[in-house]
């Protein structure tokens, strides 16, 4: 296809304004972190520190988790990595240690994210924090919110990550069901980063 000279100019000028803008956002963006360095397994999830994994779903979208430590509590967030880097997350798990249990107290997952493998990126992730910490459990509990309208694949989800399953028969009218986890040493365990996860820590000053 034939332009004149003024036309390939002008493209020009716009393709290099639209790459100063990118730049610019993602300058913005690294300005934000002091540094970022790339992390070995062996050194992966020290105390109170925030760390930054990048990775692909099943549909070879790009995700960003950002994991944060503090004392004994752990918030798991993934994010949709984007030139704009979208401030609300898609996918969230809380969880809290207490007498070398870690207990799982919330999992949220955007409803056009489901059946990704991002539920079980962040089953993933937790169990990696577990074993760094030497904790041999993982419990939670599902409630009656949470079973409302997907009992089964929430029920499948947990027994494919290796969660037992029992009726709960306490005193507290909303809670159905009590889920436990194992936590198997390293060799036994599939590794969480055998696949596609590229991981970095957020260090600060």
């Amino acid at each position: 296809m034939f332009v004149s000279k003024s036309k390939y100019f002008e493209m020009v000028s716009r393709l290099n304004n639209e790459i100063r803008g990118l730049k610019l956002k993602l300058a913005d963006e690294k300005g934000k972190m002091t540094r970022v360095t790339t992390l070995s397994q062996e050194h992966f999830f020290d105390k109170d520190k925030s760390i930054l994994i990048f990775f692909k779903d099943k549909q070879e979208a790009l995700f960003y988790c950002i994991v944060d430590i503090k004392d004994n509590t752990i918030n798991l967030k993934i994010y949709e990595f984007e030139i704009n880097f979208t401030t609300h997350y898609i996918a969230m798990l809380d969880a809290q240690i207490k007498n070398s249990i870690m207990k799982i107290y919330d999992i949220q997952m955007m409803d056009n994210f489901i059946n990704r493998g991002l539920g079980s990126f962040l089953i993933q992730v937790l169990k990696t924090v577990a074993k760094q910490r030497n904790i041999k459990k993982i419990t939670g509990d599902l409630s009656v919110v949470d079973l409302d309208g997907h009992k089964d694949r929430l029920l499948h989800f947990y027994k494919k990550h290796g969660f037992s399953i029992e009726k709960y028969s306490g005193p507290e009218k909303c809670i159905q069901y009590l889920i436990k986890c194992k936590i198997l040493s390293f060799m036994n365990e599939k590794n969480l980063f055998t696949g596609k996860a590229r991981v970095a820590r957020c260090i600060t000053t």
